[in-house]
C-alpha cells in the first residue's frame, strides 16, 4: 500500500500498533525472521509523537557459516586415500583458513565439535592439495562458495595414478628368447604414464624367474638395476 503521509506530505508511521520484520539480510548474514511488535503512542500534551517516545528495535544478525568435507580416492580403483593434506585458502585475502588431513577412510572436514555453526565464514575459498600422494598426479584446485548457513559442501577429490610397464628382450638378438650362453645382456624398456614433469623419480628393476615367481639368482645374488631420472613429459 501507499505510505502514510503527515501534514507536510512526508512518509510517517501512524499512531497504533505496528510490526517490523526484516525482509532481506545484509550480504553474508542470515535473515532475522523475528517479528517485532511495537505500539506508537501519542503524546498526552501535544498531538503527534514526541522524540522521547520513538521506540528502538535491535535486530541481531547471524553471520552465514558453513563447512567443507573432502572424500579422497584413487581415480582408477576408487580406493580411499589416507594422510593427504589439503589447505583451505580464503580466495580474497589468500590466508589459509584451515588445514585438513584425510583419515584412514580418505575423509576430512572443517566441521568442529559445535554443530550449531559452521567453521568457515561466508565467502569464496580455494581447496588445494599440498602434495599429491606418491605415484599420483596432483589434483586441481577447487573453488568453493560458502553462501548458505550451516550447509556442508562435499568434495570428491580423485587422483590419477601413475602407470608403469616394461618390455624386456635380449640385446644380442632383440628377442625374448636366446640360446644358452655364458654372458647375455637383457634390455628392459620402461613405459610410464601420469608422472609429474620435472619431478625426480627412482626406478628400480629386479630380474624375476617367471616360472617360480622368485628373483633370479646369479652366483647367489639377485640381478638388479637402478636409475634416477626426471621426465620431461608426463607420458
Amino acid at each position: 500500500d501507499e505510505l502514510y503521509l503527515n501534514d507536510l506530505g512526508n512518509p510517517t508511521i501512524p499512531i497504533g500498533t505496528v510490526t517490523i520484520q526484516e525482509t532481506k539480510a545484509p550480504r553474508g548474514y542470515v535473515r532475522n525472521d523475528e517479528v517485532f511488535v511495537l505500539k506508537i503512542l501519542e503524546d498526552d500534551d501535544e498531538p503527534g509523537v514526541s522524540l522521547s517516545q520513538i521506540p528502538t528495535v535491535e535486530v541481531k544478525q547471524q553471520p552465514i557459516r558453513g563447512d567443507i568435507e573432502i572424500i579422497k580416492s584413487d581415480r582408477k580403483t576408487g580406493k580411499r586415500m589416507a594422510g593427504v593434506v589439503f589447505e583451505v585458502i580464503d580466495a580474497q585475502n589468500k590466508n589459509v583458513a584451515a588445514v585438513l588431513k584425510t583419515d584412514e577412510n580418505g575423509y576430512a572436514t572443517t566441521a568442529s565439535g559445535d554443530p550449531t555453526n559452521g567453521s568457515l565464514p561466508y565467502g569464496e575459498y580455494i581447496v588445494r592439495e599440498q602434495e599429491p600422494p606418491v605415484g599420483y598426479l596432483p589434483a586441481e584446485d577447487i573453488k568453493v562458495n560458502i553462501s548458505e548457513n550451516k550447509k556442508t559442501i562435499t568434495l570428491s577429490v580423485k587422483n590419477t595414478p601413475a602407470e608403469i610397464g616394461t618390455k624386456a628382450y635380449f640385446e644380442e638378438n632383440s628377442s625374448k628368447e636366446i640360446l644358452p650362453a655364458r654372458s647375455v645382456t637383457i634390455v628392459d624398456e620402461v613405459y610410464y604414464k601420469n608422472l609429474i614433469s620435472g619431478k625426480e623419480y627412482r626406478l628400480t628393476g629386479r630380474l624375476m624367474d617367471t616360472e617360480t615367481g622368485e628373483p633370479l639368482l646369479i652366483d647367489g645374488s639377485e640381478v638388479t638395476s637402478e636409475i634416477d631420472f626426471i621426465p620431461e613429459n608426463s607420458n
